[in-house]
């Protein structure tokens, strides 16, 4: 039975040097892991920041646009009025 112990401590000695780098590896690829997790999340980031600004200006050029159009619209409906009064046909 002592022999039994002598070849299991060392064993299990063993055992637990592996799991113990197994540990070791498992939480630098974790950090790794993290890090280029981070790293991608604030190039994302900029990306949404870009994105936003082109949708302000987009959305600034619609509000623009609008108010030309409603401007036009005007005018259309005044020149017409203003045909009517002259060409009596158009009435």
């Amino acid at each position: 039975m002592a022999e039994d112990d002598a070849i299991t401590e060392p064993m299990i000695k063993t055992i637990l040097e592996r799991i113990d780098a197994l540990g070791k590896d498992l939480r630098n690829e974790i950090d790794t892991l993290g890090k280029e997790l981070r790293s991608e999340i604030e190039v994302l980031r900029r990306m949404i920041s870009v994105v936003d600004i082109r949708l302000d200006r987009l959305e600034s050029l619609a509000s623009v646009t609008r108010g030309k159009m409603l401007a036009l619209r005007a005018d259309f409906n005044e020149l017409k009025e203003q045909l009517k009064e002259r060409i009596p046909e158009l009435r």
